[in-house]
């Protein structure tokens, strides 16, 4: 794992100008809509260069997303009860929640536990980030079908969905959830991205995402590096950031 920092002043101004794991979804095709990309909701290529170019605003967030990060917390929350004992879950939330509401803006002041909040490294920026530097867990603990083994750091990244957005449609590779699945094949293709390029970028081997659905349902799914994907992905990304620096559509 490379060095991470943790995250002072405005990171979402910081990263305004550079491709972040949550914009590569919008620079991938969706094989099954090709005429949208993986993150949907008219973000594609083309968009994403404006917004980084400062020729178009990004699009308000809204309800879904605040909820989202609201949620983001909780997710973490469910995922570390699950697989440590004691009271580790509640000190990362109350550490978490602390940082949020002071206005200091320096979330180094508010670790406490091996698992880390508000971190980022390079240009991405993982919900939690698991270092057993700061303190090793111990022996592997098994919850939700997954066995997790705490000698090496690895990624969680949080999620929500409501029942229609988590529920994969039949046939689809792509969009939806199969909880029957607990590696990477189970979950959306545009978080698989997301999660690949943070991987890459923290020099990290695997990742957890903790998903909250259907308001009471939570589920896990382990994800591993894939060296091939995450070259082509840090090559989308050099492109897309070639294009912004030199101010070619």
């Amino acid at each position: 794992m490379i060095p991470y920092w943790f995250i002072t002043g405005d990171f979402l101004k910081d990263r305004s100008g550079r491709i972040g794991a949550s914009d590569i979804p919008a620079l991938i095709p969706n094989p099954e809509r090709p005429t949208e990309s993986l993150a949907g909701y008219g973000r594609t290529p083309v968009t994403v260069w404006q917004e980084k170019t400062g020729r178009r605003e990004r699009d308000p967030a809204g309800l879904p997303a605040e909820m989202g990060h609201y949620l983001e917390e909780k997710a973490v929350e469910l995922f570390i009860r699950a697989f440590v004992p004691g009271k580790t879950a509640n000190a990362h939330s109350r550490d978490r929640q602390a940082y949020e509401f002071t206005e200091n803006g320096n979330a180094a002041m508010f670790q406490n536990k091996a698992f880390r909040h508000h971190v980022h490294g390079m240009i991405c920026h993982p919900d939690c980030v698991y270092d057993p530097d700061v303190a090793f867990i111990g022996k592997p603990a098994t919850a939700h079908g997954i066995k997790i083994k705490f000698e090496k750091p690895f990624i969680v990244e949080a999620k929500s969905a409501n029942y229609w957005a988590a529920k994969r449609p039949e046939g689809s590779v792509v969009t939806g959830y199969d909880t029957n699945l607990r590696t990477w094949q189970g979950i959306p293709l545009k978080h698989y991205m997301q999660i690949q390029f943070q991987l890459a970028l923290l020099e990290i081997d695997v990742a957890y995402l903790a998903l909250i659905h259907n308001t009471s349902n939570f589920d896990v799914w382990e994800i591993r590096a894939n060296p091939q994907h995450q070259g082509r992905l840090i090559d989308l990304a050099g492109t897309m950031v070639q294009r912004i620096d030199s101010d070619t559509p």
